[in-house]
């Protein structure tokens, strides 16, 4: 994830548009046209980021591949287990799927996109124009799993690197 906030930086040096007061949907649809040819792009070893959209609602949308099959099958390495048995305690601890997905979401993803955005001066500059981010995360066969909105309200209490 680490490529995602060096992308997003990159943007206050592509053109003197991110220096004005304000920037519009429009100008970040031209800035990000670039980017945007060369997705789907791998973030890391389980993520791509498959798309991204703007609004005219000044919402951001990030779309994610995730191989969930590769944490799942990472995470019963980690713990000395099988797949099988990972799943079955999760579904137990957790009662269904949705619950088990929106629980490791809420604990792995939402953080993980706070802090990138919180704590990146360009999408900080963004949200201060009134964007919001939403990070919608399917697998890698276009099921759903999560999705996290950040508003600018969101990184009050953390402080940028």
């Amino acid at each position: 994830m680490k490529k995602f906030t060096a992308i997003m930086s990159a943007l206050f040096f592509i053109s003197p548009a991110f220096s004005l007061a304000e920037i519009t949907e429009k100008q970040l649809r031209e800035e990000l046209a670039p980017l945007i040819k060369k997705l789907p792009m791998q973030l890391d070893n389980v993520t791509s980021l498959t798309s991204i959209l703007v609004s005219p609602h000044k919402i951001i949308l990030y779309k994610y591949a995730i191989d969930f099959d590769e944490i799942i099958n990472g995470a019963a390495k980690q713990a000395n287990i099988s797949t099988d048995q990972l799943t079955t305690d999760a579904l137990k601890k957790f009662g269904s799927v949705d619950q088990w997905l929106k629980a490791w979401g809420d604990q792995y993803v939402a953080p993980l996109h706070k802090n990138q955005n919180c704590t990146t001066p360009a999408t900080l500059r963004l949200m201060e124009n009134g964007f919001s981010l939403l990070h919608m995360v399917y697998d890698t066969h276009g099921n759903y799993l999560y999705e996290s909105k950040i508003t600018l309200e969101a990184c009050d209490n953390i402080s940028p690197a």
